[in-house]
C-alpha cells in the first residue's frame, strides 16, 4: 500500500503547509518530547523537530529542523526505532543498539553504540521505556523464551531498580 507521513505546527502555529516524506516508504514513526523519527522500509532513519540535547542525532550544529534529515551514522540497516522525551534509539539488523540524546553522562549528539547495552541479536525487543536520562528494555530470549528487563542510565532515586 501507499504510505505517507505529514508534519505541521508548533504550539498550534503552522510554519508551512504539511508536506510528505516524498518518495520514502515509511514503515514506522516514533514521537519524542519535541522530535520525530521515521524509519523507512529500506532501514533508513530520518529525524526532525527540536533536539537541543542531541535527540535528532544530527550533531551539535543542527538542533532544530522542520525538514526531515537522514541519519547516516549506522553501519547496517535499522530494524526498529524508539523515541523518548529526550532520547532516540535505533536497533540495527545486526542486533546493535544505537542511542542519542540525554544520557546519564550528558547529551549525546550523534547515534552512538554504547558498550553497556547487551547484544540484542539474542533477544527480541518487546518494549523500550524512557526516563529523563535512563532507558529500560523488556526483552524475550530467542533461546528459551524467557523475558528480562535491562536498565541503563542514571540510577538517581532508584530509577533503575538498583
Amino acid at each position: 500500500g501507499k504510505s505517507e507521513a505529514f508534519e505541521w505546527g508548533d504550539d498550534n502555529k503552522i510554519f508551512e503547509k504539511p508536506k510528505l516524506m516524498r518518495g520514502k516508504k515509511v514503515k514506522h514513526i516514533a514521537c519524542g518530547g519535541k522530535h520525530v523519527l521515521a524509519l523507512t522500509h529500506e532501514g533508513d532513519v530520518y529525524s526532525w523537530g527540536e533536539g537541543s540535547n542531541g535527540e535528532l542525532g544530527l550533531g551539535k550544529k543542527l538542533t532544530r529542523t522542520q525538514n526531515q534529515q537522514k541519519l547516516d551514522d549506522f553501519p547496517s540497516p535499522v530494524r526498529k526505532i524508539w523515541a523518548g522525551c529526550n532520547q532516540s534509539v535505533a536497533l540495527l539488523e545486526t542486533g546493535q543498539l544505537y542511542f542519542w540524546g540525554i544520557y546519564h553522562s550528558g547529551p549525546v549528539y550523534n547515534p552512538t553504540l554504547f558498550k553497556e547495552f547487551i547484544n540484542f541479536l539474542q533477544f527480541e525487543v518487546i518494549q523500550l521505556a524512557f526516563g529523563y536520562d535512563s532507558v529500560l528494555s523488556l526483552v524475550k530470549s530467542k533461546e528459551d523464551g524467557k523475558t528480562s528487563v535491562y536498565a541503563y542510565g542514571s540510577s538517581q532515586k532508584g530509577l533503575l531498580g538498583l
